[in-house]
């Protein structure tokens, strides 16, 4: 959205021209999710919210570095997950109590919050 500040880029290891941005817009009262994906440099960008919950912002994108169509993305309250390269996502919290995820790595095989 215009005036939105960016939160979080994450290039794509696997695939050239491919990079997910993760846009916080609620100084403009805007709580929804906004992540967005190209395939081709930043010519065009898909909108990925699917499966997201409409009343908590984004902070952080990141895609597995050994599989490209598994991402992870910390939201205002928790964590989700896609298994489909942003098709859909499904909530990642378990036992998470309903905290703000700030940043995520993915090392060694662990997922670091």
């Amino acid at each position: 959205p215009e005036w939105g500040t960016v939160e979080s880029i994450e290039l794509s290891r696997a695939h050239a021209g491919t990079a997910y941005v993760v846009v916080d817009a609620r100084r403009l009262d805007d709580p929804r999710p906004h992540l967005f994906r190209t395939r081709d440099h930043g010519q065009s960008w898909e909108r990925l919210e699917n499966g997201l919950p409409t009343d908590q912002h984004l902070f952080v994108v990141r895609e597995d570095p050994t599989d490209p169509s598994l991402l992870y993305v910390g939201a205002e309250r928790g964590l989700f997950f896609s298994r489909d390269a942003g098709a859909s996502f499904v909530d990642l919290r378990g036992n998470l109590p309903a905290v703000g995820v700030a940043d995520l790595e993915v090392k060694h095989d662990d997922l670091i919050l």
